[in-house]
């Protein structure tokens, strides 16, 4: 099929014609169209009919093209106006984007600068923390270093050898009738007995001080000085002693009569429950640092030709307790001559503490211008330590008072056992503060934890304005 161009000779409307046929019509006006070797030809039956068809098909053609031009006019505003349309629309979308990308920055911008803070404040707490991570990990370190040096020390210490315990003459069973053991102690006093066959009592040869070993050595010796004050009939006068340990043995030199033997000792249980307590207690003066007791108080009076007196001795010692502390009474007349003088012993005075004693002295035929108190220095015999805490709690005088001839009261005992005798006191004064009575006397069996009554004769001759009373335990006095 081939298609060609011609015009309606009618009414001049473009066609588009088959050649492949012989005629055609106008779709226009509707003329009969020849086709003959490409030469157009109009058939016209009719001519006026013709000729009304050809204007009306040419308006026809005419409006078609009209109408085409209008749409294509309608078309191209209508396009016109999608355009614009759109270019409005891609401008707002535009300035929307732009609006959109400014809000972004501002928030990212916002948001890096509150996030910069937040890091600050996070650093600062890191910080903070860091630091107390630091200080918890230093401290745990320095914990867990003191923890080593510990283990390490224990470690050390473990290796150390340790003396204390019980020692025994080596092959004893061949000396049967005496043989010589040992005790080192905890709290580094050492002592060394004689044990005789049949008697109960150990016999104190040596005690003295001992330190102990600060190294692993296997060897190790020391110099003991001399603790003991007793006069027990065995035991060594020497101010030192020389103990020497190795192969898990204790060698010493002990000499008698001149004779001198040396002695070794192995570890072995032996009764030390029957070494007397003078040994460990005893004390040397010149080695324990000693301090002479003092006078606290003082009085006296004179009355029916009796020097009547009482004294308070303190003993500032701190683990020394002395027995039968003495003291000197010396009474002088007018010019310095003498009038008489005494000794007296009390029972004993505990450490740091203080015991107050009145009586008769002893007849005076004119009243003493004078009366002194002195203290006599102990003997070293009558020296003994004693571990804070051990001494018995003081006895206390409750409800005492004066009734007309008699002084009245009640010892309470706060210890845990009873106390056989307890001496009462009681020094009564004046308005004055002169003494003016002196009031003592003897109680039996103080119960433990309990108040025992008492009542002492005396003869007033003034009324009391003030009494003071006292109460000691009393086994002995001198």
């Amino acid at each position: 099929m081939k298609l060609v161009d011609v015009v309606c000779p009618r009414c001049g409307a473009n066609l588009k014609i088959d050649t492949e046929h012989e005629k055609a019509f106008c779709e226009y006006c509707g003329a009969e169209v020849l086709i003959d070797d490409g030469i157009q030809h109009v058939k016209y039956e009719n001519a006026e009919q013709a000729g009304y068809d050809f204007e009306k098909g040419r308006q026809r053609a005419q409006q078609e093209a009209s109408e085409i031009s209008s749409n294509d006019s309608e078309s191209v505003k209508v396009t016109i106006k999608n355009q614009k349309n759109r270019h409005k629309k891609g401008k707002i979308l535009l300035i929307t984007i732009i609006l959109a990308i400014i809000v972004a920055v501002v928030v990212v911008v916002f948001n890096k600068t509150s996030d910069d803070r937040a890091g600050s404040v996070d650093d600062e707490v890191n910080i903070e923390k860091s630091k107390m991570t630091d200080d918890k990990s230093t401290t745990k370190n320095n914990a867990k270093k003191e923890s080593d040096s510990e283990i390490q020390l224990q470690e050390t210490n473990e290796k150390v050898i340790d003396l204390a315990g019980l020692w025994v003459q080596e092959n004893h069973e061949e000396h049967a009738d005496s043989y010589m053991a040992a005790t080192i102690r905890e709290d580094g006093l050492m002592g060394v007995f004689f044990i005789v066959e049949g008697d109960n009592t150990p016999y104190t040869y040596w005690v003295g001080t001992y330190k102990n070993p600060t190294d692993d050595s296997k060897q190790y010796e020391w110099i003991s000085d001399s603790t003991y004050a007793g006069n027990g009939i065995f035991a060594s006068s020497d101010d030192t002693k020389k103990f020497i340990y190795d192969n898990e043995k204790i060698t010493y030199t002990v000499t008698i009569q001149g004779m001198s033997n040396d002695i070794t000792l192995v570890r072995e249980d032996w009764d030390d429950s029957k070494i007397p307590e003078s040994a460990f207690g005893s004390v040397k003066m010149e080695t324990s640092g000693f301090e002479s007791l003092e006078i606290k108080d003082s009085g006296w009076y004179v009355e029916y030709g009796c020097l009547m007196f009482y004294v308070t001795l303190y003993n500032p010692n701190k683990e020394i307790m002395v027995e039968f502390p003495s003291y000197r009474i010396t009474a002088r007349d007018e010019n310095g001559a003498l009038i008489d003088t005494m000794e007296h012993s009390l029972n004993k005075i505990y450490p740091e503490s203080e015991v107050t004693f009145g009586s008769v002295a002893f007849l005076v035929d004119v009243t003493p211008a004078t009366v002194d108190f002195e203290v006599i220095e102990p003997k070293e015999y009558n020296l003994k330590r004693i571990t804070s805490g051990n001494e018995p709690k003081p006895l206390e005088v409750k409800n005492g008072a004066v009734r007309v001839n008699k002084v009245v009261g009640e010892i309470y005992n706060p210890n845990d056992n009873d106390i056989d005798q307890v001496r009462v006191l009681a020094i009564c004064r004046n308005t004055s503060g002169e003494v003016i009575a002196i009031v003592d006397g003897y109680i039996s069996n103080a119960r433990a934890g309990e108040n025992t009554p008492f009542a002492l004769d005396c003869n007033l001759k003034e009324d009391v304005a003030s009494t003071s009373f006292y109460a000691y335990d009393w086994g002995y006095t001198f």
